[in-house]
C-alpha cells in the first residue's frame, strides 16, 4: 500500500541509535554481495507472480477464492524456503489470533526467520517485505520483488556468523491495512525488543526505460525528522553508494507508506526502500501499480518488474547495509567451524569434484538443489572424518542454469553455487 502521501511519524522516545560511518569497502561483505544471484531472484519473483493475486482477506471474497488460497500457498512456500536455507529459527507469527472469521485464520500470519547474533543476540536488525497483493494483480513488483530480496539476503547471510541478530520478515496483509506489520511491530514494542533499524523492501524492480538505473530510499518531512531517522537514511545511502557506485542510491522525494510506517509508529527506526520513491525525481507514475500488468517484463515500459539488475542492486545494497550493521564475527569459535568448500570445474557441463575441509568428525549430508531450494538429488549422507572430504557428482542430465549445494555438517549448514553451462 504505497499511498502517495506523507508518512506521519510518532516522535521516537527511545534512546537515539547511532549508525557506523562506513568509508571503506569490507572485502568480506563485498564477497557476500557477489553471491546475490539474479537467476535466484527472478525465479522467486516468477513463482510468486505465477501464483496470481495473493490477497490476504477480503470480506467479499470467500475462503475458497483463488486469491485467498494463493496467499496461503505463498505463506507456506516462504516458510519452507527459510527452513531449507537452514541456520535459522523459522516460525509463523499469528497476528490475528481472535480473527472473527475462522476460515481466514490460516492467512493471518507473517513468516519470520531469525538468525541469532553471537555477541549481542538481543540487538536486532530487521529486513522485511510483504508477500500479499492488492486485488486482481499478480504483484511481481508489488511485492514479489521485495519478498524475494528478503529471502535472497537470508540465503546469502545465514551460513555466516554476525555479532547482532537479524530478522528476516515477510509480512502479510500490507494491502489490507498493513495489518501484519502493525501487530508484529506492536508485539516488539510491548516486549521491549531492541531493534536497531528496519529495512523495508517494497517494490524494487521498476525503472523508467529512458532513465538510468537508480535506487531510492525514504525521505521524511523535515518537521518530523529525528536525528536518528536522518542518520539511518544517511547510513543506508552511504553504504549503498560506496559498495555500488555504478547504480546510485538517492533519497526519494517523500516517504512511502508501507510496513515501515508501523515500525515508525511504534518508535522504531525504519525506512522504505523501493522504486515508488523515484516518482517525483523521474516525474513518472508506475504504469502497472496495482494493475494486472504487474508482471515480469524485462526492458518493457508497461510491466511491473522491468529490470532484474535493479532488483539485484537493491538486494545487494540492503545486504551490505545489514552486514555492516550486524558485524561479521570472525573471532567466533562457531565461525571457525564453518565448512570450506571447493568445486572444480565450476562452471561445468558434466561432472564436478567437491572437496570439503571439515573442522571435526560428524554426520554429513550434501544435496543438490535448484534455485527455488527444491532438492534434486542427494550426493552424500553419512559419517565423515575431520579433514578433506572429496566426492564427484554429475550434472550432465540437468538443464543449463544455476544450482546450489546444501551442505549440512553437525548442525551447521552452508550453500555453494554450481553452474551448469
Amino acid at each position: 500500500m504505497k499511498k502517495l502521501c506523507i508518512i506521519l511519524l510518532l516522535l521516537c522516545t527511545q534512546v537515539a541509535n547511532s549508525f557506523p560511518t562506513v568509508t571503506e569497502i569490507n572485502p568480506a561483505i563485498y564477497s557476500l554481495m557477489q553471491q546475490v544471484d539474479i537467476d535466484s531472484l527472478e525465479a522467486k519473483i516468477r513463482y510468486l507472480q505465477d501464483l496470481g493475486p495473493r490477497t490476504r482477506i477480503s470480506y467479499w471474497l470467500g475462503p475458497d477464492s483463488n486469491s485467498f488460497q494463493n496467499n496461503i500457498a505463498a505463506k507456506n512456500w516462504l516458510h519452507q524456503q527459510y527452513l531449507d536455507i537452514g541456520n535459522l529459527d523459522v516460525y509463523f507469527h499469528h497476528f490475528l489470533p481472535n480473527e472473527p472469521f475462522g476460515e481466514f485464520y490460516d492467512s493471518a500470519m507473517n513468516v519470520v526467520a531469525v538468525q541469532k547474533g553471537t555477541v549481542y543476540p538481543d540487538e536486532y536488525i530487521i529486513v522485511c517485505g510483504h508477500f500479499d497483493t492488492a486485488l486482481n494483480t499478480p504483484g511481481a513488483d508489488d511485492n514479489a520483488s521485495g519478498t524475494s530480496g528478503v529471502s535472497e539476503i537470508a540465503r546469502v547471510l545465514s551460513p555466516h556468523y554476525f555479532k547482532r541478530s537479524i530478522i528476516y520478515l515477510n509480512t502479510n496483509g500490507e494491502e489490507r491495512g498493513i495489518s501484519g506489520a502493525s501487530i508484529f511491530a506492536h508485539y516488539c514494542r510491548a516486549n521491549n525488543i531492541n531493534i536497531l533499524g528496519v529495512f523495508n523492501l517494497d517494490m524494487i524492480g521498476y525503472n523508467p526505460i529512458d532513465k538510468p538505473l537508480t535506487m531510492f530510499y525514504a525521505n521524511f518531512p523535515d518537521n518530523l525528522h529525528t536525528h536518528t531517522h536522518r542518520a539511518f537514511a544517511k547510513y543506508f545511502g552511504d553504504v549503498a553508494n560506496l559498495y555500488l557506485p555504478d547504480i546510485p542510491a538517492m533519497l526519494g522525494a517523500d516517504g512511502g507508506a508501507g510496513d515501515c510506517t508501523m515500525f515508525n509508529m511504534n518508535d522504531y527506526i525504519a525506512m522504505y526502500i523501493g522504486d515508488m520513491l523515484g516518482r517525483k525525481y523521474f516525474e513518472y507514475m508506475h504504469p502497472c501499480y496495482h494493475q494486472g500488468c504487474d508482471i515480469i517484463g524485462i526492458g518493457k515500459e508497461y510491466a511491473g518488474v522491468n529490470s532484474m539488475e535493479l532488483v539485484k542492486a537493491y538486494t545487494q545494497a540492503t545486504l551490505a547495509a545489514i552486514a555492516e550493521l550486524a558485524e561479521l564475527d570472525f573471532d567466533s569459535i562457531e565461525y571457525e567451524k564453518m565448512i570450506n568448500c571447493f568445486l572444480s570445474p565450476n562452471p561445468t557441463n558434466s561432472t564436478v569434484t567437491m572437496t570439503l575441509h571439515l573442522k571435526d568428525v560428524g554426520n554429513l549430508t550434501v544435496t543438490l538443489n535448484n534455485i527455488l531450494g527444491q532438492e534434486l538429488f542427494e550426493i552424500y549422507s553419512g559419517f565423515a572424518n575431520a579433514g578433506n572430504f572429496t566426492k564427484t557428482f554429475s550434472v550432465e542430465a540437468l538443464p543449463k542454469g544455476v544450482y546450489y549445494l546444501k551442505i549440512s555438517h553437525n548442525g551447521k549448514m552452508q550453500m555453494a553455487k554450481v553452474i551448469k553451462k
